[in-house]
């Protein structure tokens, strides 16, 4: 028996003996059936949907061996006047326009499909009706994009551009000005557990105009990362492996006004996938300066744990 699941129903394709029967009285049943407070409408298309019944919720059908096709339309109500998604299908995949909607009524989600893939632009709003974000990339491996995305209010809040393997992006405030800027490369290297975009540099600022952090990395190379409070004074530094997230050895954290907060101990590494390994003695200070708690790690394991008298 082989599932297969439209517009949010789960339909399960098996053949019946009963077949002619049940499809003689599956063009009588109504096109609009209530399921969880929800509603299908099924198109004259369809009418090869039958012997309908629930399972866990689900609107459940024994299907035909007919090829799928025609529009589907999920509703909120049984009145079928407010709308939550609706998407067409054409030899079993997904082709033409799939909108959804909030509850409101406002649209929440537009985009098209061909052959059961997504094409061209696809665009979100928010609940409000500002747009929420427009892309032309589907997916991590399509090399030419452009996206943007707003903040509710209207602003802009990040801009996205592919060229080939390499992705640029920028981030904004509220108004206007410039936060971050990215340059990744995308790559396939073995030691990465999937291929993946690999920061390759980035440079984040304050309002007020101050450095949060600056650093331009290498491919499997390790990089001193340093970040800074908005007065200036130094939040954090260490050793990492292409990007913040990935840390190896000694990393210091410090309190805006300087005083020390806390200090953390890695394993030393080369790549991504073996970084982020507890080892050794973790430091954590109290306000004054003093030790309030260590902790002792092995391989990433807890060994130990106690707070200073």
């Amino acid at each position: 028996m082989k599932n297969r699941t439209f517009a949010g129903c789960k339909f399960n394709q098996m053949r019946s003996p009963f077949f002619p029967v049940l499809f003689l009285f599956a063009t009588t049943v109504l096109l609009s059936t209530r399921v969880s407070g929800q509603s299908f409408e099924i198109t004259p298309e369809n009418t090869q949907y039958i012997n309908q019944r629930f399972e866990q919720g689900q609107l459940v059908s024994s299907l035909r061996d007919d090829l799928v096709g025609g529009t589907w339309t999920l509703y909120y109500d049984a009145e079928k006047t407010r709308k939550i998604e609706q998407c067409s299908y054409k030899n079993e995949k997904r082709n033409g326009e799939h909108i959804t909607w909030y509850l409101n009524q406002q649209m929440r989600t537009q985009v098209a499909y061909k052959n059961g893939d997504k094409t061209g632009t696809e665009t979100r709003w928010y609940e409000n009706g500002q747009m929420m974000s427009q892309t032309s990339a589907h997916s991590i491996t399509d090399t030419v994009c452009d996206r943007v995305e707003w903040y509710k209010t209207g602003e802009v809040r990040y801009k996205e551009k592919r060229d080939g393997d390499k992705r640029l992006s920028t981030v904004y405030y509220p108004d206007g000005t410039i936060k971050c800027e990215r340059v990744e490369m995308y790559s396939k290297d073995p030691k990465l557990l999937l291929p993946q975009y690999v920061l390759m540099s980035e440079v984040c600022r304050c309002k007020n105009g101050n450095t949060l952090y600056d650093y331009t990395t290498k491919q499997g190379e390790k990089t001193a990362y340093k970040e800074y409070h908005c007065n200036g004074n130094l939040k954090m530094q260490g050793t990492m492996v292409q990007s913040r997230d990935f840390k190896v050895g000694k990393w210091s954290y410090y309190r805006i006004d300087g005083t020390p907060e806390h200090v953390e101990l890695y394993k030393d590494a080369d790549t991504p996938v073996k970084a982020n390994i507890k080892d050794g003695i973790w430091i954590y200070y109290r306000d004054s300066g003093e030790i309030a708690r260590e902790e002792t790690y092995q391989d990433g394991v807890l060994m130990e744990s106690h707070f200073a008298d």
